[in-house]
C-alpha cells in the first residue's frame, strides 16, 4: 500500500527549519558583537594602564631618564671624563632599543593616537643620536658641551615619559598620576644602575674624590622613598583597585607582582642605599658599597618590571 504525500506537513517543517537557521543567525551576530565589545573593552584598559609604549621602550627610556637625571645631580668636575662617555653610550644603545622595539609585539598598537606612534620613535631615535654625539664630546674632554648634551638627553627622555602617560588619556588627574609614576620609576632605575658604576668606576680611578659616590647613594634612598610616598598615595587613591589585587582571598598573579614591587622593588633599594652609605662613612671602601648597589640594582629591575606588569593588568599604577 502506497503513502499519500503531505504537502502542507512538508511546508511547515520548511518553515520552521528556515526559523531556526535565522535565529542561529542571529545568535551568531550577537556573539560576535559582544566579542569585538569585550576585546576593545579590554585594549582600553590595557591601554590606560601602561601607556601605549610597550614594556621594552618604556622600561628603556626610563632608565634613560634615570641616567641623565644623575649626570645633572652628580658634581661632575670631581669624575674623569671616560665615565660619562660610557655612559653616553649605553643611552645610545638604550635609545636604539626603545625606538626599534616600540610597538614590536604589543597588542595594543591599533588604540594608540597616531601622533604618539610617531613622536615615540623619534623622541627615543633623538635620545640615541644624543647619546653619539655626547660620547664623542666626552673622548675629546669637551665637558661644558658634554653637560649641555646630557641636559637635552634629560629633556628628551622626560618628554617621552610624560607624553607617553598623556597618550593614555582619562583626563588630567589620570595623566599627571601616570606621568609623575613614569619619572620616579626612572628616578629610582637611573639612580641604581648610574651609582653601580660609578662604584665600578673607582677600579680604573682609584684616587677620585668619594664624593661623587656618597651623592650617587643619597639619590638612591631618595628615590625609593619618594617611589614609597608614591606608592603609598596611589594605593590610598586606588582602594577598589588594590583590594580586587589583595582580596580574592589567594594566591595570584597580581598579588605576587604586587609584592615583588613593593619589597624588593622599592624597600630593597632603600635598606641598600642605607648600607651603602654606612659602608662608604665607616670604611670608605668603594667596591663594598658597590656590590651593595648591584643588590639594589636587581631589586630594582624585578621590581619595576612587576610593577609595569601590574599596571598593565589593572590600569592603575601601585
Amino acid at each position: 500500500m502506497t503513502e499519500r504525500c503531505d504537502p502542507g506537513g512538508a511546508a511547515e517543517g520548511r518553515r520552521r527549519s528556515a526559523g531556526r537557521s535565522v535565529r542561529n543567525r542571529q545568535r551568531a551576530v550577537a556573539a560576535t558583537r559582544c566579542g569585538r565589545s569585550n576585546t576593545g573593552a579590554t585594549s582600553k584598559r590595557i591601554r590606560m594602564g601602561s601607556g601605549n609604549g610597550g614594556m621594552v621602550s618604556q622600561f628603556g627610556m626610563r632608565l634613560v631618564f634615570g641616567l641623565s637625571l644623575l649626570w645633572a645631580v652628580l658634581p661632575r668636575e670631581q669624575i674623569s671624563a671616560g665615565f660619562f662617555r660610557i655612559q653616553c653610550l649605553v643611552v645610545l644603545g638604550l635609545g636604539v632599543l626603545a625606538s626599534l622595539a616600540f610597538g614590536v609585539g604589543d597588542p595594543t598598537d591599533a588604540a594608540w593616537p597616531a601622533w604618539w606612534s610617531r613622536w615615540a620613535v623619534w623622541l627615543a631615535g633623538g635620545t640615541a643620536a644624543l647619546g653619539f654625539v655626547g660620547s664623542v664630546l666626552w673622548t675629546l674632554q669637551r665637558r661644558r658641551g658634554g653637560a649641555v648634551c646630557g641636559g637635552a638627553i634629560l629633556v628628551l627622555a622626560a618628554s617621552w615619559l610624560v607624553l607617553d602617560a598623556a597618550a593614555a588619556g582619562g583626563g588630567m588627574p589620570g595623566v599627571v598620576g601616570r606621568a609623575v609614576n613614569e619619572l620616579l620609576s626612572g628616578a629610582l632605575l637611573g639612580g641604581c644602575v648610574g651609582s653601580m658604576l660609578l662604584g665600578h668606576w673607582y677600579l680604573t680611578a682609584p684616587a677620585m674624590s668619594h664624593r661623587p659616590l656618597f651623592r650617587a647613594i643619597a639619590v638612591v634612598g631618595v628615590a625609593a622613598a619618594a617611589r614609597l610616598a608614591y606608592g603609598v598615595g596611589a594605593g590610598v587613591a586606588g582602594t577598589d583597585v588594590l583590594r580586587s589585587v589583595l582580596g580574592q582571598g589567594a594566591v595570584t598573579a597580581r598579588a605576587v607582582w604586587l609584592g615583588l614591587h613593593w619589597l624588593p622593588g622599592i624597600l630593597g633599594p632603600l635598606v641598600m642605599a642605607v648600607l651603602a652609605w654606612r659602608i662608604m662613612k665607616g670604611y670608605g671602601n668603594t667596591q663594598a658599597a658597590t656590590g651593595v648597589l648591584f643588590v639594589a640594582v636587581i631589586c630594582s629591575f624585578l621590581g619595576e618590571m612587576s610593577a609595569l606588569l601590574l599596571q598593565r593588568d589593572v590600569g592603575w599604577p601601585l
